[in-house]
């Protein structure tokens, strides 16, 4: 046996004696589900496997089955659902079935915990059903199931309703039942769809004269469960293609379901009943073409087919059952997905195969009717407006002549709903459940339909056509609506090029977010749209690229944030700062003009006193997160933000806040000032400080993480300052203290990185990596400092970086005092196979100067020039920071995948089996 699975026959030994002690109570469910969730393989399949084939469990069942069953004792829910599963594990295997068989475990076993008996708990019953599931994996458990009629149990279940979950178990066994008796024993599977069928037969009259009108509330449960059975046994056949339609060919043919379907929803009122019954007869039509087994599929069948779907459908709508027509509508078009792949594209021009085109003006009809019913609005009201005409036109040529036909018919009974609103919602929330089955185009025409509506109800809101009150009473409408707008664009990927109509959804947003009255959700979800307008390009000026807001909607921005940053509601406060995230994200390098749109508002100085001061904790992180935008700025930096004293602040927030995620924020903005802006010199030293104590000391890993990404701006600016650009030393760079232009050897770049760890050491850069990759509590953080120590080991390995040469060591590099350790611009083209260059001596000092002072990025041609930074070492900080270079180096060629490996195994053992085996042993001794 090995070692490896011995270690857990002892504990496992325990925890079943346990459960033979009448006075054993698992106190915690989840003990019980991790336990199964291990055994199952979900953990570590090939323990599982080992850990099944020890001796100590079937010899424990045979154990207990003979202690219960002796002493008359009946074990509780949780022992009686663990046993179950237990044997259903390991009845899996062939051979261990035959052996319980052997033993008549399974009778045993079902008459000691009475899984037949009406009072028995659903968690014993879906313990026993996955018991009986298991033995379909072999045919020794199929025919047991067979001779014993045990199967009729799952039957039973699925007709109960007892729960959703034990229902939806038993009619997943039904339909793996007649999957797998339909290859060794048809005449049994023809037995089982004959018991289903005879439960419809149930309800037929006794003269037989057809079924009676289903009114009671029990027959309708026994009824609707029955269908429901029989729907998923069909569905199945359909989403899983595996050419096998024999078991829906005995339901259809054997049986005339089709015939008997009918007669059910016609004696029938109850909506739930009949759509059901609708979906069956969908199935029918579609299964009946897959029944031919001829591909592609015939264009006569197809047509058939398609007329029956048709017929179903206008009995629906004629019958005034509005929502059962939009469900069944959206319900053909998810099983017409199944059944195109099997159409020929020769027949693409046939009015079938535009089913799912033919459908979809019905489906969003609804949604536009309400602008007719209820924003004032005509027909000859559109005459005028062109792009409109052509989404119409294009929209009827996507229908022939009886959809058209049809939808003429559904918008004359929309109109007479009263309920037009509760119509329209439905409407929207099946689009919205089906959308992932909507191909672009179709996406694209829902989009149009939907803007459209939001914009009418807009304009007759400011027009005065229609008051307010109607909508505001509907709001969850408009919530949808607008929603529906937000998801469509965002996962379809809808730009202006594919639909002209997102050129005006930002500037129908801001007409409606200047309306008042509206709820707090409404708002909200108009910010979210309105903010993906913004990242989508969707205005005119963003989607031409034309940097200007005056003159446009874009110039409402700045006031309407302002508004909605002083709502009481801290949601709304929350989603307006992601627009201003969004608007300083461009502000900084797609659309500069914004950057007049934030200072004009003086949108600066309230997002910092938000950050600071806000009484809501999501709102101070998102507002730090915007100020990592606004820092990119120069405009905004000086002399806003540093007259915010924005960095003292965010070291006070590392220092003092108590929220996690605002410290996260706060320490990923101490990055971005470091990466584009100038800490006064004066700060240094705080700042080194807080950072290494956010990286080593915090109690949260997402700060950490953020700490880290800190410490690497800092290790890259330091590189820089030594000539390094873009991952490599160039052959030469330039010395601004010499003021001339140096070859950089190998020996020269040793030193020069000698002299980086030097100045990490004493900033406590050093100490803070080697602390992160030895972190006793957070894989997380573990792993980032590997990544990013990972990197620098490549780069001394580059450069054969064997041993610390004492600093200074290079008559060309000496330490200067520098303002801040902000990165450099000058960003400089090497030569890296050229000759040394010799340095020009006849330069002036004046040149010189300038050249050194100067910010411009393209002054200087194959040179560098650094910015070399006098870093001070960091005083009263924990020893933690105390990791000379040399000590750094030795952790740097370590084994650090090894490290994290280790540390990844020994979190995963917090939570192993010997572990919840230990948890328990020691939850029942205590």
């Amino acid at each position: 046996m090995d070692d490896f699975v011995s270690q857990y026959e002892v504990k496992f030994k325990k925890v079943l004696e346990k459960f033979l002690d009448p006075d054993f109570q698992i106190r915690n469910d989840v003990y019980i589900n991790t336990l199964f969730s291990h055994l199952s393989g979900q953990h570590d399949k090939e323990l599982s496997e080992k850990l099944l084939k020890l001796s100590i469990f079937p010899e424990w069942i045979l154990k207990a089955c003979a202690h219960w069953e002796k002493r008359s004792i009946q074990p509780s829910p949780c022992t009686s659902s663990f046993v179950l599963h237990l044997i259903s594990l390991l009845s899996i295997d062939e051979n261990r079935f035959a052996y319980f068989k052997t033993y008549n475990i399974y009778n045993t076993i079902c008459s000691i915990l009475k899984v037949k008996a009406p009072e028995t708990s659903p968690s014993t019953k879906l313990a026993y059903l996955k018991m009986l599931m298991s033995f379909l994996n072999h045919r020794s458990g199929l025919d047991w199931l067979i001779s014993t009629d045990n199967w009729r149990d799952g039957l039973n279940y699925s007709l109960e309703g007892q729960t959703i979950y034990l229902v939806r178990e038993a009619k997943q066994f039904i339909y793996n039942l007649l999957q797998q008796s339909i290859n060794y024993n048809n005449i049994f599977c023809d037995l089982v769809i004959k018991r289903i069928i005879q439960k419809l037969n149930d309800f037929q009259c006794q003269n037989g004269a057809g079924f009676p009108e289903i009114r009671e509330e029990s027959l309708f449960k026994h009824m609707s469960f029955v269908l429901k059975l029989i729907l998923h046994i069909l569905e199945k056949h359909i989403e899983i293609r595996n050419d096998d339609y024999r078991v829906p060919t005995i339901f259809i043919l054997n049986y005339q379901l089709e015939q008997c379907i009918w007669k059910v929803g016609a004696a029938t009122q109850i909506a739930d009943v009949i759509l059901d019954c609708d979906k069956i007869l969908i199935c029918i039509y579609f299964l009946q073409l897959f029944m031919l087994k001829i591909d592609p599929i015939p264009l006569a069948e197809l047509k058939r087919a398609g007329a029956a779907v048709t017929k179903l459908i206008n009995h629906r709508m004629t019958g005034k059952q509005h929502v059962i027509f939009l469900k069944l509508c959206h319900y053909t078009d998810y099983m017409w997905t199944f059944v195109f792949p099997r159409v020929t594209p020769a027949t693409s021009e046939d009015s079938l195969l535009k089913l799912e085109h033919n459908l979809l003006p019905l489906q969003i009809l609804p949604i536009v009717i309400v602008t007719f019913k209820h924003c004032s609005f005509v027909a000859k009201d559109f005459d005028n407006d062109d792009v409109r005409d052509i989404f119409i036109t294009k929209l009827f040529k996507t229908m022939n002549e009886q959809s058209t036909r049809l939808a003429y018919q559904w918008k004359n009974i929309v109109m007479a709903e009263d309920e037009i609103f509760s119509l329209a919602q439905q409407a929207l929330m099946l689009i919205m459940t089906y959308r992932k089955y909507y191909s672009k185009n179709r996406a694209i025409i829902i989009f149009q339909s939907c803007i459209y509506s939001f914009k009418d109800i807009i304009c007759s809101l400011k027009d005065g056509r229609t008051t307010a009150e109607i909508f505001y009473q509907n709001s969850t409408y408009l919530i949808n609506l607008i929603n529906c707008l937000s998801t469509f664009i965002n996962e379809h990927e809808i730009t202006w090029t594919e639909s002209v109509e997102t050129m005006c959804v930002l500037n129908a947003t801001l007409d409606f977010l200047s309306l008042s009255g509206w709820s707090t959700r409404v708002i909200i979800e108009a910010l979210k749209l309105l903010n993906l307008s913004i990242s989508k390009y969707m205005s005119p000026n963003l989607a031409l690229l034309i940097d200007k807001t005056k003159d446009s909607a874009l110039d409402q921005i700045g006031p309407l944030l302002i508004n909605k940053l002083h709502d009481m509601n801290w949601e709304v406060r929350d989603s307006a700062l992601e627009i201003l995230v969004t608007i300083s994200m461009f502000a900084y390098s797609k659309f500069p003009s914004f950057q007049k749109v934030i200072i004009d508002s003086d949108l600066i100085t309230l997002v910092v006193t938000m950050a600071v001061s806000d009484s809501e904790s999501f709102v101070r992180a998102s507002a730090i997160k915007c100020l990592q935008e606004m820092i990119k700025v120069n405009e905004f930096w000086n002399p806003t933000l540093t007259q915010q004293h924005l960095p003292e602040k965010m070291i006070k927030i590392l220092n003092e806040e108590t929220e996690a995620i605002v410290r996260t924020e706060a320490a990923c903005l101490v990055k971005c000032t470091y990466e584009y802006q100038t800490f006064p010199i004066e700060m240094m030293d705080d700042v080194y400080k807080t950072m290494v104590s956010a990286a080593t000391t915090d109690l949260h890993w997402e700060v950490k993480t953020n700490a880290l990404d800190f410490w690497c701006k800092v290790i890259l600016n330091h590189l820089q300052n030594q000539g390094m650009i873009d991952g490599r030393f160039p052959d030469v760079t330039f010395s601004k203290e010499h003021k001339k232009i140096v070859t950089l050897t190998e020996q020269e770049i040793k030193f020069r990185l000698s002299k980086v760890l030097h100045q990490l050491s004493q900033c406590g850069c050093l100490g803070v990596f080697v602390a992160a990759i030895q972190d006793e509590c957070d894989l997380e953080v573990m792993k980032k400092a590997a990544e990013k120590m990972k990197k620098i080991a490549r780069l001394f390995n580059m450069y054969n970086m064997d041993k610390v040469y004492p600093c200074p060591a290079s008559p060309s590099v000496s330490s200067s005092t520098a303002t801040s350790p902000k990165f450099s611009h000058a960003i400089l083209t090497s030569t890296l196979n050229t000759p040394p260059i010799t340095p020009r001596m006849d330069y002036s000092d004046e040149v010189i100067d300038e050249i050194i002072q100067s910010s411009d990025m393209n002054l200087l041609t194959n040179v560098y020039n650094p910015s070399e930074v006098q870093v001070r070492p960091v005083s009263n900080c924990s020893s933690i920071i105390n990791v000379t270079p040399e000590a750094f180096l030795s952790v740097l060629r370590s084994d650090l995948d090894a490290m994290v490996h280790e540390k990844t195994k020994w979190l995963q053992n917090i939570d192993d089996l010997n572990s919840l085996l230990d948890d328990m042993l020691k939850c029942y001794n205590g």
